[in-house]
């Protein structure tokens, strides 16, 4: 794609603005690398109570949509009328922005499809205003919107190859592509710290279950954790802290801004080992991020089957603890963090992910009267 191109990236989230997670990270990686490469390119996402409803950064435009404005929504996009529209994940205004631009190239990225075996588990491990407000967030990123736009788009893809099987079965699009997140990644493996070092980055939310990683620091008192994230309900977080003051081996560090800081990038490349007790994902950026820095992945959740060829995959609480002592023993940590580090260097480095999604963006629209 030699031209200067219109690019609409639609997200749920942006990171930074009241909200933190992956979405949100990939929304930000894909359009600073793209605007640096000369196009232009802006996000639209839902209104926060501190965001601006236009604002530019690092020559991007972010545009916050007031949901409660949302039939208005479609003349929106109309004035954006870009080239393509991206969605990172999709979400109602995906759907809008299909309705009001037909004609135009639509790009949906499924990173986190969820059925109803997915929403169980997001119930059962909510706190009770994230109960309250999932009918809603249902409506919003998983209702009968989401599979109009889904079935209607011209491109969908996927950051992990496990998921094509669950979008053909969920929306009928068995056409479902490879999408890489992006990715900076070091030259070589940075120097790791000279003793036992373990990082845990994420949100403290009860589907994450960080008291499973406080657990582990109270089983290895010899390894150090670094808690890198902070929970959604204040009183939440404050338990949690007094909870870690009698763990001298865990440092709680908060959330930190991957785009604001290297502070991140330096606890991966200091730490051995990335610790995921969540109950549920689809591809993590953590996952990436850490391996980018040749940390061994020990979690709960085995998406590509990364935790079990580049680290541990512990089926069970229990097997968290059997999965520390294996990764620790002959520095095992080490040889499948090197493994985990050539992978992402390989399939997920930046420069090469950004070429990938242009290649798909400069394809050919599909027949919009079919």
């Amino acid at each position: 794609m030699d031209t200067r191109v219109r690019i609409c990236i639609i997200s749920s989230q942006i990171l930074d603005i009241d909200k933190i997670g992956g979405f949100g990270s990939m929304t930000k990686c894909l359009a600073y690398t793209l605007a640096s490469q000369g196009h232009d390119v802006s996000i639209v996402v839902p209104k926060k109570e501190r965001q601006l409803s236009k604002q530019i950064v690092n020559g991007v435009t972010i545009y916050g949509v007031d949901l409660r404005d949302l039939l208005q929504s479609r003349s929106f996009f109309s004035n954006i009328d870009a080239d393509i529209y991206h969605s990172q994940n999709p979400n109602f205004l995906t759907f809008l922005a299909l309705r009001a631009q037909p004609q135009k190239k639509h790009v949906i990225t499924c990173r986190d499809p969820r059925d109803l075996h997915d929403w169980i588990i997001e119930i059962i491990h909510a706190t009770w205003k994230r109960r309250i407000k999932t009918p809603y967030v249902y409506l919003f990123e998983g209702g009968p919107f989401i599979s109009y736009a889904v079935k209607r788009a011209d491109v969908v893809g996927c950051p992990a190859h496990f998921l094509k099987e669950k979008i053909a079965r969920m929306y009928g699009r068995a056409d479902a592509i490879f999408l890489p997140n992006l990715e900076k990644i070091p030259d070589t493996v940075p120097e790791k710290a000279a003793e036992p070092t373990v990082c845990y980055v994420g949100r403290l939310d009860p589907r994450k279950r960080p008291e499973l990683v406080f657990q582990l620091a109270e089983k290895f008192p010899h390894v150090k954790f670094f808690i890198v994230g902070r929970a959604e309900d204040p009183g939440r977080q404050a338990d949690l802290e007094r909870h870690t003051r009698s763990l001298p081996n865990v440092e709680m560090l908060g959330y930190i801004d991957k785009f604001q800081t290297d502070r991140l990038e330096k606890i991966y490349a200091r730490s051995w080992i990335l610790v995921n007790t969540s109950a549920r994902e689809g591809l993590p950026m953590t996952f990436i991020e850490a391996a980018a820095q040749g940390c061994a992945i020990l979690s709960t959740v085995d998406p590509d089957n990364f935790a079990s060829h580049f680290g541990y995959f512990a089926p069970s609480v229990e097997a968290l603890a059997e999965g520390m002592h294996a990764l620790l023993h002959d520095e095992l940590w080490k040889e499948k963090g090197k493994a985990a580090f050539d992978y992402v260097s390989s399939t997920y480095g930046g420069n090469n992910a950004a070429r990938v999604h242009l290649e798909i963006y400069d394809r050919p629209l599909q027949d919009k009267t079919s």
